[in-house]
């Protein structure tokens, strides 16, 4: 996992700010953060990503990012801002039956 983390976190220092590849990555890089209970970084890149273009809106992607910062805060202790990251990931699914 410090091996991808590395991998993602090496690609996104090529990449421009408005590189439709940047949500991906950051996404990618904050499911590593999460996985190896880097917490605070994890809410980091999932603020990023879902502030980019690529990012906003609704779908899948934003209900995967949201789910994954819910859980980080949640480890965290920011119980609150866990519920409303979590509340918006299922609005954000609304009609995907697989998430």
């Amino acid at each position: 996992m410090e091996a991808a983390l590395e991998a993602y976190t090496s690609l996104l220092a090529t990449l421009s700010d408005a590189s439709p590849m940047r949500c991906p990555v950051l996404s990618n890089r904050s499911a590593c953060l999460l996985a190896l209970g880097k917490y605070e970084r994890c809410v980091e890149d999932v603020t990023a990503a879902l502030g980019s273009a690529a990012g906003t809106g609704r779908g899948r992607a934003a209900a995967k990012l949201l789910m994954r910062r819910g859980e980080a805060r949640r480890k965290l202790g920011f119980y609150t801002e866990a519920e409303i990251d979590l509340q918006l990931a299922a609005s954000a699914a609304q009609g995907d039956d697989e998430l």
